[in-house]
């Protein structure tokens, strides 16, 4: 019966803890040729849902098939080999493209194949890559993840026609914008801010800080993982001296940006973790989605607090 759906999952469940449950007996069944949407709320489970079926999660309890195949569990280059090919939360689409020549321009080679063929061999598949953006007419190409280093953090594919972009740098670029917007609401000028980077750790969180040092906040707070080495925020602090005179703290504790009037959230963490602060009234919050390096993603806000998407 199976081979009727292009994909049929049934009682899918997965749980990151015992408390933290994201999907629970969920069902779903695409016919060969159709278009389907899967729409929720921001923590709804559709990322984790995605990644089930794609490999990069193992579901807790449940089966997938995709053309009557049993695919549950399996790797997601053996998920890749089988048929699905996806596309992660990433803004680096060509607008003027149809999803599927998006698709066909994507370079379709997991990461372990990457390591696999080699610098060389891959260098030259994302050049080939962005002539084919180029030719199609696009004006930016966009380099995620993998392809960043293999290009040089795209160093070696520029000159070629389009501008060059990375993942991380367009997400730290938007969630910057964002914050700008949500700051000109409030009639809040960042120069007289009191700013804090949470996971400034991260890339994604770092290019936050360098952005929002240009501006010359009041003060800035740079937030690190209390399990890794300080050393590492102590180089990024030494490096935003190069864009400011203002006031920077570096610390491990959450709890110190619980007086900022403007936050970035850059966590690796699947979870909100602002939630867990006592944030004051006015605040302007936003997540700047470095767990995907895709781009900035809302979350649902108490109503005293503002917050950048």
């Amino acid at each position: 019966m199976d081979k009727q759906w292009a994909i049929a999952v049934d009682g899918l469940c997965y749980a990151y803890s015992a408390e933290r449950k994201a999907l629970h007996n969920v069902s779903f069944h695409v016919g060969s040729g159709e278009t389907t949407g899967l729409v929720g709320p921001n923590g709804a489970g559709k990322t984790t849902f995605i990644n089930m079926v794609t490999g990069y999660l193992k579901p807790s309890a449940g089966h997938i098939r995709f053309r009557g195949q049993e695919i549950t569990g399996l790797a997601p280059r053996e998920v890749t080999r089988a048929g699905i090919c996806r596309s992660f939360q990433v803004a680096q689409l060509y607008s003027g493209l149809t999803v599927l020549d998006n698709m066909l321009i994507a370079l379709g080679m997991l990461p372990e194949e990457m390591q696999r063929r080699g610098y060389a061999r891959v260098a030259g598949e994302i050049k080939r890559g962005v002539d084919l953006a180029a030719e199609l007419g696009a004006d930016v190409v966009g380099l995620g993840a993998f392809t960043s280093i293999f290009s040089r953090q795209g160093a070696a594919v520029t000159g070629r026609g389009p501008a060059i972009t990375t993942g991380n740098i367009l997400t730290a670029a938007m969630a910057y914008r964002a914050i700008r917007q949500v700051a000109d609401q409030q009639g809040l000028c960042i120069h007289d801010a009191k700013v804090g980077v949470v996971g400034a750790r991260g890339s994604v969180g770092s290019l936050c800080a360098q952005l929002l040092a240009r501006a010359n906040p009041r003060s800035i707070i740079l937030v690190g993982n209390s399990s890794t080495n300080k050393r590492h925020l102590e180089r990024i602090h030494d490096r935003l001296r190069r864009h400011t005179d203002c006031p920077i703290e570096t610390t491990t504790q959450l709890d110190a940006v619980r007086d900022c009037d403007v936050i970035v959230s850059a966590t690796s963490s699947p979870f909100p973790v602002l939630d867990e602060v006592a944030l004051r009234s006015g605040t302007g919050a936003g997540s700047a989605g470095a767990r995907s390096g895709g781009a900035p993603s809302a979350r649902t806000p108490p109503m005293s607090r503002s917050t950048a998407t």
